[in-house]
């Protein structure tokens, strides 16, 4: 699939709307995520940048700059920007530097349910289109998140 076919194919498979809002860009204590401080300032410009922001608006310099924020993310939040991620990665590879393995490292932990099936559909369409065997370390990532995803994908 071509670059583009597949950044059309992500764009009809993840909503615009809703953003998530402010409140809802970071994970909670609460929802069972653990980590970095609320006060940390890091946490806080993620949150400002990415509350209310369209996946779509995401820049590859944006995924640059917050490529660790998927770590920080809710589940809600992760599930919506996962787009935004996915085709900055498909529009300028090198200038997102590692939040390509970032992102499949994420995809081998995550809820697979928090996409639908179209979404995870893409997502591995989106994890074809890499080649991910001249990384020892990525390719196994890449083969735990593909099967953690297709195991969802077939329930």
């Amino acid at each position: 699939m071509s670059t583009s076919s597949l950044i059309a194919r992500i764009a009809s498979a993840f909503p615009l709307e809703p953003a998530p809002q402010p409140e809802d860009i970071l994970y909670n204590e609460e929802a069972g995520y653990t980590g970095s401080f609320p006060v940390d300032s890091e946490l806080a410009e993620i949150k400002a940048f990415f509350g209310n922001r369209r996946w779509n608006a995401v820049t590859p310099q944006d995924v640059f700059h917050f490529r660790h924020a998927l770590s920080f993310f809710s589940k809600s939040a992760l599930a919506y920007h996962t787009a935004g991620w996915m085709t900055c990665c498909l529009v300028d590879a090198a200038a997102v530097d590692t939040a390509i393995e970032d992102l499949v490292y994420t995809f081998g932990k995550a809820d697979a349910n928090l996409w639908t099936r179209k979404q995870r559909q893409a997502i591995c369409e989106w994890w074809t289109h890499f080649d991910f065997s001249q990384s020892p370390s990525s390719k196994s990532a890449f083969e735990r998140a593909m099967k953690h995803m297709r195991r969802a994908s077939a329930a």
